[in-house]
């Protein structure tokens, strides 16, 4: 939790243009598909929400978001450009009243925490008995992990557990749940960008980095998917 505090990362923060935008197009068809009426009344929290990218989306789109984030310089950089409530800390640091919100959403978020259960049963408590739940998680059954084994770039120190459709869909309804969609989620950023983290992992996509400065091709927008999976849910019998 300390390490996440003092983050700061201004080259992942003038992503968020792209970000947003992928968030709106996400946002969107979740609205038109389960029927969400925009509306200051609308309550969305975003767990884990960076910069704000996905508050800024959900704004924009006429609802009333509020994001958490354990990173301080990534919350003051939010709410600075955006001038929303970003929240410095983690989802246990606030006590909501019961069914406060109206969609609670983490983005990359489930592998990083220490116990998901227990941050999913506090979800459940401050979501309203309609609302929905929207979980994004590097799927470990995807083919894009299977295609790069050991080099997939999901497999990081800080992501502390793994899930498949079938475990997430168990976990979640452990905790109340019931998943009623589950779709790949595809981002959009930019190829320079995407080249430099990459290379991370392969260093030939260092030279890939090189070449798209060289080829003014280095803020043009590419969309991918490495294996991310976007699961919407409900609670179970919750108006039984």
């Amino acid at each position: 939790l300390e390490s996440y505090q003092s983050v700061s990362d201004n080259v992942f923060f003038k992503q968020n243009p792209f970000r947003i935008k992928t968030f709106k197009r996400n946002l969107l068809a979740i609205i038109k598909k389960f029927k969400i009426n925009p509306g200051h009344s609308t309550k969305v929290l975003d767990i884990g929400c960076a910069g704000g990218a996905f508050p800024k989306a959900a704004h924009d789109l006429g609802l009333d978001p509020i994001g958490i984030e354990p990173s301080k310089w990534l919350c003051e950089e939010g709410r600075r450009r955006y001038g929303l409530d970003l929240k410095a800390g983690i989802l246990q640091d606030y006590d909501f009243p019961d069914g406060s919100f109206n969609l609670i959403t983490m983005w990359d978020v489930v592998e990083h925490l220490t116990n998901p259960s227990e941050v999913l049963l506090e979800i459940y408590r401050i979501l309203d008995n309609n609302g929905y739940l929207l979980v994004n998680y590097p799927n470990h059954a995807s083919i894009t992990r299977r295609l790069f084994g050991k080099k997939w770039p999901f497999f990081l120190s800080v992501h502390l557990y793994y899930f498949t459709p079938k475990t997430i869909a168990l976990m979640l309804k452990q905790c109340g749940f019931e998943v009623i969609e589950s779709k790949p989620f595809w981002q959009t950023l930019q190829l320079g960008y995407i080249f430099a983290r990459a290379s991370t992992y392969f260093k030939l996509f260092g030279g890939f980095e090189k070449l798209a400065m060289l080829l003014k091709i280095y803020h043009l927008p590419l969309t991918y998917n490495m294996g991310q999976t976007r699961v919407v849910a409900k609670k179970i019998n919750a108006n039984s």
